[in-house]
């Protein structure tokens, strides 16, 4: 009898084989599951060995399509987001305190302070800039 870690090890190593004795030569079930979560019997024909393998769907990555690539970006700012009027006094959005969070220098860049503060805080919210008409405009943190 193979330890438990030993069946694992045989299992993902190839999930096509008997855990016990190696071979190919299976009966498989078909898979039975809900779309997140899948099972299915297996028999081995050369030892008679019974299991059943179970599959989990824990991601799924777009790698082509129509919108691969796009983010649905939101045309106002969100609560906690960082808004400006200057660029030189940031605020989060929504807050009740409308001390600035980040205070940058004149004549400094601002994205490397608002990004020093992200950093900091380890929260990345997005930043917008609030023009004299009250337009909200989405800024990038990218360098000019």
């Amino acid at each position: 009898m193979m330890s438990d870690e030993e069946a694992l090890k045989k299992l993902t190593a190839g999930c096509d084989k008997c855990p016990n004795c190696g071979s190919d030569d299976l009966s498989v079930g078909d898979y039975e599951g809900d779309g997140l979560n899948a099972a299915s019997s297996c028999h081995c024909n050369d030892c008679g060995m019974e299991w059943t393998e179970e599959y989990k769907l824990y991601s799924v990555t777009i790698t082509k399509g129509p919108d691969y690539g796009k983010v649905d970006e939101p045309d106002e700012p969100q609560e906690e987001d960082l808004v400006t009027d200057d660029h030189q006094r940031f605020f989060r959005f929504g807050m009740s305190d409308r001390r600035p969070v980040v205070q940058v220098p004149e004549d400094e860049d601002w994205r490397i302070h608002v990004k020093a503060y992200m950093d900091r805080t380890m929260y990345w919210p997005s930043v917008w800039f609030i023009s004299d008409h009250g337009n909200a405009h989405l800024l990038s943190l990218e360098d000019k």
